[in-house]
């Protein structure tokens, strides 16, 4: 976020930039995320702003879920290459079923 301007009776002016999403330095931009959370409208919220970002997404509502996906991911990986292989998982830490400490 920038803010111009400054004192002097100026208005100021604020502009959002939006960057690729970087995990580590010199590794490149993330492209898939798993988010987990029992919440609709925060997995609805994040997915927008990562989107924003140039990633895709992927949503769990619990850790159970969450497990079934990746489960499910290694197995086809074994078979083929996979198009959006997840490389970052934001998991909530209370949920239904499973939650995040366990899943983890």
């Amino acid at each position: 976020l920038k803010s111009g301007g400054g004192g002097g009776g100026g208005s100021s002016e604020t502009t959002t930039e939006m960057r690729p999403f970087y995990a580590v330095k010199n590794h490149g931009p993330l492209k898939h995320i798993l988010l987990v959370d029992d919440a609709v409208s925060t997995r609805k919220m994040m997915s927008r702003l990562l989107k924003n970002c140039g990633c895709t997404t992927q949503e769990a509502c619990n850790g159970q879920e969450c497990l079934d996906i990746i489960i499910k991911q290694e197995q086809q990986s074994s078979n083929s290459t996979l198009q959006n292989k997840i490389e970052l998982i934001l998991m909530d830490h209370e949920m239904p079923i499973m939650n995040g400490p366990t899943a983890t």
